[in-house]
């Protein structure tokens, strides 16, 4: 038996090479100007978001976006600073598992707010109880509802449903290190608490809606020369947003006194004048001055000046 000729036996030591995908910068779907309209459209989203969360806490809760970006999840992980709570959930019609990163100070601070507290997070630095858990899970179902039923193309509420939970966002980048996501990163204020939420989104799961969108936002760019420069621009994602609306007089005085011999049945006499000076106030800011009067057997004012 002849031996192996020595260029044949290097060639069978020699180990397989690994061929690993080649990729440059911020591999995306999108353009920049694509990722630029995402983030302009997901803007106003978010806000809403902030506004149904605020309905459901009672509480001035602000969620302004902060920054969007798309990037490889290993990437990501690799910098992200530590969170330490990471939502895992899945939504109906929408492909693929995303992640909101949700800091411990925030969930602590939603979890007072939601057993009758101020909203206030004490000893950030403890880990959650089951019943704070099962707090924050309403809450970021409640967004996550709010924030996927503005981009499916069901008239439905989006079903949402959190499928894990996890404390190290590197350990989820170990199996697709090189998947590509969409990061959301929300600045959100509730009482004195600040914190920056950061909101995880395959590539898969938000490509069809992204599409629908990008064509909506087209096509209404080329209709931008018909329309005046003074005219207001409409946001649908506000379409369902309930406000509160209150009518007011200034100008009234009264001494503390008064009001502790104050009972019911009692008058307080009006100025015949102010009755064509209320003032109307959406969310506490003054909008609107009017009279009062009536319309279908009902108290009414009619709006006579726009204050903003």
């Amino acid at each position: 038996m002849s031996a192996p000729e020595p260029a044949a036996s290097a060639l069978a030591a020699k180990k397989p090479t690994e061929v690993k995908p080649f990729v440059v910068g911020q591999a995306s779907s999108l353009s920049a100007q694509e990722l630029n309209r995402f983030r302009i459209h997901n803007e106003g989203i978010v806000r809403s978001v902030g506004a149904r969360l605020s309905l459901f806490l009672r509480a001035e809760f602000a969620f302004d976006l902060e920054h969007l970006d798309a990037m490889e999840l290993g990437r990501y992980a690799s910098k992200a600073e530590p969170i330490g709570n990471y939502l895992l959930f899945q939504v109906d019609r929408f492909p693929g598992t995303g992640v909101v990163g949700f800091p411990k100070p925030l969930a602590l601070a939603i979890g007072d707010r939601m057993l009758g507290g101020r909203g206030f997070g004490a000893n950030p630095d403890r880990e959650l109880r089951e019943v704070e858990l099962a707090l924050l899970n309403q809450a970021v179902l409640l967004a996550l509802k709010e924030y996927f039923s503005k981009w499916s193309d069901s008239q439905d509420e989006a079903k949402v449903r959190i499928v894990g939970r996890e404390t190290n966002i590197k350990l989820l980048a170990e199996d697709h290190p090189t998947a590509i996501v969409y990061i959301l990163k929300v600045q959100a204020v509730i009482g004195d608490c600040f914190a920056t939420v950061d909101i995880i989104l395959p590539l898969e799961m938000m490509a069809q809606s992204i599409q629908r969108a990008m064509v909506s936002m087209a096509e209404a760019g080329s209709d931008a020369g018909d329309i005046p420069k003074d005219a207001v621009l409409w946001n649908p994602a506000f379409n369902d947003l309930a406000m509160r609306i209150s009518a007011l007089w200034a100008g009234l005085s009264i001494t503390p006194r008064e009001i502790l011999q104050m009972r019911a049945g009692d008058m307080i006499p009006l100025d015949p004048a102010k009755i064509d000076e209320v003032e109307l106030r959406i969310e506490g800011l003054p909008r609107f001055r009017g009279k009062l009067g009536s319309a279908n057997r009902k108290v009414a004012i009619e709006i006579t000046e726009r204050l903003t």
